[in-house]
């Protein structure tokens, strides 16, 4: 597997856990299980390099700030909910790119 089939695979899914605890439809407790889950999937394949594309961009942006966004949610400002709603539309395939996504690859640590 390429780091571009794991984003290809997971960006869908990660749009919708993110969609469905932005709109309350989804325990906190659940997405965040998602997101450490996929972080540990990615750091088995033990990926290095840059972040390659716009979706990948994406995708690491809207997973760190969800992450951060850690049991608050709800509380989100409505400028910070849309933002991550665009982010996760745009992972779904139905928009265009949104702006101020920076996000950056996750380091994988290789065990001597």
């Amino acid at each position: 597997m390429t780091p571009e089939d794991f984003i290809s695979n997971k960006a869908p899914q990660l749009a919708y856990y993110g969609q469905a605890a932005i709109e309350r439809l989804l325990p906190e407790s659940e997405l965040q299980q998602y997101l450490w889950e996929t972080l540990q999937e990615w750091a088995q394949y033990q990926f290095d390099g840059q972040t390659n594309s716009k979706t990948e961009r994406v995708f690491w942006h809207l997973l760190f700030e969800l992450h951060q966004a850690e049991q608050v949610v709800e509380e989100l400002c409505t400028e910070s909910k849309k933002h991550l709603l665009e982010c996760c539309q745009y992972l779904s395939g139905s928009t265009d790119l949104p702006n101020g996504c920076i996000g950056v690859r996750p380091e994988v640590v290789h065990s001597p």
